[in-house]
């Protein structure tokens, strides 16, 4: 058997052929990195939602409450079931022609202006905060300043952690009287302040608290119970029932807080907080400014005031 020799290839036909095998690599690597990168979640029919749908609802969700509701696989499960639901209307809406129905269209135009300015705004704000944080090594004794013109805002008062029992007049105060009395009685017998609060309370929070109340300061303490468990009373020592506005309470003093100051290094972080959400809060209302800047406003005031139902009308 002869073989016949194959005609030499051409260089330009060898380059070509190189080319088109490249390009086919390249594009086989583009289409498995487009899957690793968006990768498509949910498909049924021609309805597809990819990770990228998934990242633009989620924009819908605060900064600070997005991590938590990543946590749970239900809300996951649930928002996506709710974003196929409205894919599949919308794609029957537009089958059906109604994306093309009166004042549809511009309905949709509004929509995605709203979406625009709403990601305008959050640039701006997002800008600002980076543009603070940046200088903030500079804004120092701008800082400091504030801890100490504003320092009675980092001063807590003093407070008290309190054992409470209380039985509300209901219109009987004697009744309320004789019933705090027993109860005071069991406890000088041994009882304890908190299972008598478990057995006798109606509100089941109070109860599972064990009627422990607390950190509280002078000012969410019943006026009449404000020396006693302030000054007065010993840690520890269950008092005898005290008449208030509406009850008879019986108070066991648990803790008493003394006052404190946080000092300049605790109480940094949330002037900083503070500093920065003033510095957003310029930027935005500056951007807000601009917008218009220079251009006169026409106003049809008769055809606004067209749109108006006059009053008396029927609906």
């Amino acid at each position: 058997m002869t073989f016949q020799a194959m005609p030499p290839l051409s260089l330009r036909a060898l380059a070509a052929g190189l080319a088109a095998m490249l390009f086919l690599a390249a594009s086989s690597v583009l289409a498995a990195d487009s899957v690793v990168v968006d990768p498509i979640l949910v498909q049924r029919g021609d309805v597809t939602i990819r990770k990228s749908d998934f990242d633009a609802e989620m924009l819908r969700i605060p900064d600070k409450d997005r991590a938590l509701f990543l946590v749970s696989a239900k809300r996951v499960r649930e928002l996506l079931d709710r974003m196929m639901m409205t894919l599949e209307l919308a794609e029957t809406a537009r089958a059906k022609g109604v994306d093309k129905e009166p004042g549809v269209a511009r309905r949709i135009e509004l929509e995605q202006d709203k979406i625009l300015a709403q990601t305008y705004i959050g640039n701006v704000e997002t800008a600002a905060r980076r543009e603070f944080d940046a200088k903030l090594s500079s804004v120092e004794q701008a800082i400091r300043e504030s801890y100490i013109v504003n320092k009675t805002k980092y001063t807590k008062p003093e407070t008290v952690m309190i054992s409470q029992l209380n039985f509300r007049f209901d219109g009987a105060p004697d009744i309320a009287k004789t019933r705090a009395d027993d109860a005071y009685a069991k406890i000088k017998a041994g009882a304890d302040i908190g299972d008598i609060v478990e057995q006798v309370t109606d509100n089941a929070a109070v109860g599972k608290l064990r009627g422990i109340r607390g950190p509280l300061e002078r000012k969410d303490v019943d006026p009449e119970l404000v020396a006693l468990v302030f000054e007065t009373a010993k840690i520890g020592e269950v008092n005898a029932p005290v008449r208030t506005q509406r009850t008879w309470s019986i108070v066991r003093v648990n803790e008493r807080i003394p006052p404190s100051t946080q000092t300049y290094e605790e109480a940094k972080p949330s002037i900083i907080n503070l500093m920065r959400d003033e510095y957003v809060i310029h930027a935005r209302d500056a951007a807000l400014a601009q917008l218009g800047a220079g251009k006169k406003a026409v106003v049809n005031e008769a055809a606004i005031e067209a749109l108006r139902t006059p009053s008396g009308a029927n609906n």
